[in-house]
C-alpha cells in the first residue's frame, strides 16, 4: 500500500472515530437530558399558566372568553404579544396546546441544562465543575428573594427565556458579545426582564473589555443588538397607545400593580424575613468561597463579584424607588429578578471550588457543597459552612478536613440534612 493510500485509510478511520465520539456525546446528553427531567418534574397547568392560556386559546378560537376584560387586554401588544403568538403558531402545527407547551419546556430544558454543563466547563476548565453546574443549578432552593427561581418545573415565558439567557451569559464569558447580547435580546422577546436585565448586570464586563481593547464600539454594538431586539416588544406597544402611561400617578400605580397584585415580586418589605436572611446568607458565602478559589482566574473572580454586586444596588434601588420614592419605571423592572442572576454567580463559583476540593481528595467537603444548597435553609447552613471554613483556617486547623474520620462525618451530616431539611 502506498503512503499517500495510508494517509487517506487513517484520515477516514479518524472521521469515522469522530463521528462515532459525537454520536456517543449525543446519545449520553440526551439520557442526561431524559434522567434529568424525569427527577426535575413537569407541571402543566399551573397556577403561573391560569393567567396566560386563555389568551392562547382565544387565538386559537375567537369565540372564547369574548367578554372577558383581562383576556381581552392581554391581546393587545404587550410584552407578552410575542410569547403568545409562538404558543399559537405551534398549536396550529397538529400539537395542540398542552404538547405545544411540553415541547417548548423540553427544548428550554436541554438547552438550560447544556448551557450550564458548557458554563461551567469553561469557567472551571473541567467537566466535573460542568456537570456540578448543572446539579446546582436544577436542585439549589435559596439564593433569590421575591418568589423568583433560576429554572423550575413549570413552562412558563420566565423559563422559556432563560433557555436563551443561560446561553448568552455563557457567550459573554467566551468574549462573543455580540451573540451573546443576541441571544438576550431573543430572551427579552419571550420575558422582557430575562433578556434585558443580564445585559444590564453584565455590561461591566463588557465596558472593561472595551477600554482594554480601546474601542468604544466594542460596547455600543452589542447593546444596540439588545436595544433594536428590544424595541419590537416596545415600538408595537407605543404605537398602539398600549402604554397607558399617564392614566394614573407613580403612588397609584406602584399601590395597583405593586402593594396589591404582585407585592411578592415587587415590594422587599413584603419579602419574608426567611427568604432574606438565606439569600444574604448565600450570598456571603457564595462571595467567601469565590474569593479563595485557587482556581477561578482573577478577571472571572472580578466578573462573579460585579454581578452579585449590582444585584444587590439594585434591590437597594428596589426599595427606595418602590416604597420610598415611588417611580412606577422602577417597579416595572421587577429588580428581585436579578437575584437568580447572583445565584448563577455564586453557583459557578461553588462549582469550580467542588473541582477543586475533588483534586485535593477532600471528598467530604465536595459532598458538603453538593448537599447543602439543595437543602431548605440552605443559604444559611451554607455561611455556617463557610465561617467553619473561616475558623479552620484562623487556627491552621483546614488540613483536618482531608481526613478519613471527617469524610465519614460529612456523609452523616448530608444524609442527616437531606432528611431533616428535605426542601420538599
Amino acid at each position: 500500500m502506498s503512503i499517500s493510500a495510508k494517509n487517506d485509510f487513517r484520515q477516514k478511520n479518524q472521521k469515522n472515530n469522530s463521528r462515532q465520539e459525537r454520536f456517543i456525546d449525543l446519545s449520553i446528553y440526551l439520557l442526561i437530558i431524559i434522567v434529568a427531567l424525569f427527577i426535575y418534574g413537569y407541571r402543566f397547568p399551573s397556577s403561573n399558566n391560569l393567567v396566560e392560556v386563555p389568551p392562547v386559546f382565544t387565538l386559537l378560537d375567537s369565540e372564547l372568553y369574548q367578554k372577558d376584560f383581562f383576556v381581552l387586554e392581554s391581546l393587545k401588544k404587550t410584552p407578552r404579544y410575542y410569547y403568545q403568538y409562538l404558543i399559537y403558531f405551534l398549536s396550529q402545527t397538529g400539537f395542540g396546546v398542552a404538547r405545544t407547551y411540553f415541547l417548548c419546556y423540553l427544548l428550554s430544558f436541554a438547552s438550560f441544562i447544556l448551557g450550564l454543563y458548557w458554563l461551567g466547563q469553561k469557567v472551571g476548565r473541567s467537566k466535573l465543575s460542568g456537570s456540578a453546574l448543572v446539579f446546582l443549578g436544577l436542585f439549589t432552593v435559596d439564593g433569590t428573594v421575591g418568589y423568583v427561581s433560576l429554572f423550575r418545573n413549570e413552562p412558563i415565558p420566565a423559563i422559556f427565556a432563560m433557555g436563551l439567557a443561560i446561553w448568552g451569559i455563557y457567550f459573554c464569558f467566551d468574549k462573543r458579545w455580540n451573540l451573546g447580547y443576541f441571544l438576550f435580546g431573543l430572551a427579552a422577546l419571550l420575558q422582557f426582564l430575562i433578556g434585558i436585565l443580564p445585559g444590564i448586570l453584565i455590561f461591566p464586563w463588557l465596558a472593561i473589555e472595551a477600554k482594554k481593547a480601546k474601542s468604544i464600539w466594542k460596547a455600543i454594538s452589542p447593546l444596540l443588538i439588545l436595544v433594536i431586539l428590544a424595541l419590537i416588544i416596545y415600538l408595537p406597544m407605543v404605537l398602539s397607545g398600549n402604554l397607558g402611561g399617564d392614566a394614573i400617578d407613580n403612588r397609584e400605580f406602584i399601590e395597583i400593580y405593586g402593594y396589591l397584585r404582585h407585592p411578592h415580586h415587587i415590594i422587599p418589605s413584603s419579602f419574608p424575613r426567611k427568604e432574606w436572611r438565606n439569600f444574604i446568607g448565600f450570598m456571603l458565602a457564595g462571595i467567601f468561597f469565590i474569593r479563595i478559589t485557587d482556581s477561578l482566574r482573577s478577571q472571572d473572580k472580578i466578573k462573579l463579584f460585579s454581578v452579585i454586586g449590582i444585584t444587590f444596588l439594585a434591590l437597594l434601588i428596589g426599595y427606595l424607588f418602590v416604597e420610598i420614592y415611588p417611580l412606577s419605571f422602577v417597579a416595572k423592572l421587577q429588580l428581585a429578578r436579578t437575584t437568580p442572576f447572583a445565584k448563577l454567580m455564586v453557583l459557578i463559583g461553588l462549582s469550580v471550588l467542588i473541582n477543586e476540593q475533588y483534586r485535593q481528595r477532600n471528598l467530604g467537603v465536595c459532598l458538603l457543597l453538593l448537599v447543602i444548597p439543595i437543602v431548605n435553609n440552605g443559604g444559611t447552613l451554607l455561611l455556617f459552612l463557610a465561617m467553619i471554613w473561616i475558623g479552620l483556617k484562623a487556627t491552621n486547623n483546614l488540613t483536618i478536613i482531608q481526613s478519613k474520620l471527617v469524610l465519614v462525618i460529612t456523609i452523616i451530616i448530608s444524609l442527616l440534612l437531606l432528611f431533616f431539611f428535605d426542601s420538599h
